[in-house]
């Protein structure tokens, strides 16, 4: 299925029905990124990285909408934070 105009310079996280080869729906990113992992709960959540931003996104069971639930996270000091835990 061709991108809209509309769609063009955004990204988008989009579900896939394989078995018929078409995209069933489409969550736009909000605002410009690149979206990386994904995971899947148990529960239907889905969370997904956006990595030009350092965001962790979450799609909740209802599928309405892509929002931030961490927003610029800061790897170095997660990095940082990590390394001493080792020391430890």
């Amino acid at each position: 299925q061709p991108a809209k105009p509309e769609e063009a310079d955004t990204t988008l996280l989009a579900r896939i029905d394989l078995q018929q080869g078409r995209v069933v729906q489409t969550w736009r990113l909000p605002g410009p990124g690149l979206l990386n992992d994904l995971a899947l709960v148990a529960d239907g959540t889905v969370y997904v990285t956006e990595s030009r931003g350092g965001t962790v996104l979450r799609l909740g069971r209802e599928r309405r909408v892509l929002e931030p639930l961490f927003a610029q996270i800061d790897t170095a000091t997660l990095e940082a934070a990590a390394a001493k835990k080792r020391r430890a």
